[in-house]
C-alpha cells in the first residue's frame, strides 16, 4: 500500500505478468475490493515485489499531490501489520 491523496494498493499475484494498482479514491469509506488478490506469496511473486520495492522512489517522484491521505490509509488495514516509512503531517481524513 501506498498514499498521498489517494491510497493505492497493489495485486502481485505470482499469476500476473505485471503488478496492479487499485486506487481508492474515497477517503471517508476506504477499503480494499479485492483484499485476498493484494495477498501474494512472496517466494512465488519475489521477482515482482524486489521489482516494487526497487521503483518506489520513483513512483511518485513527479506527483503533484501535495496532501497526505495518512489516516484513511492506515484506518484501511487496521487489523494488519503495518512498517510506516513517512515524512509529513497528515492532511486528509484526519481522525
Amino acid at each position: 500500500m501506498t498514499f498521498n491523496s489517494r491510497i493505492h494498493f497493489y495485486n502481485m499475484k505470482s499469476s500476473l505478468m505485471q503488478r496492479q494498482m487499485l486506487v481508492v479514491l474515497d477517503l471517508d469509506d476506504a477499503f480494499v475490493l479485492l483484499p485476498y488478490d493484494l495477498l501474494a506469496n512472496l517466494f512465488e511473486s519475489r521477482t515482482m515485489v524486489d521489482a516494487f520495492l526497487d521503483g518506489l522512489p520513483s513512483m511518485f517522484e513527479n506527483t503533484s499531490h501535495a496532501e497526505s491521505a495518512f489516516c484513511p490509509a492506515v484506518k484501511s488495514q487496521i487489523n494488519e501489520n503495518l512498517m510506516i516509512f513517512y515524512n509529513t503531517l497528515p492532511s486528509l481524513g484526519v481522525w
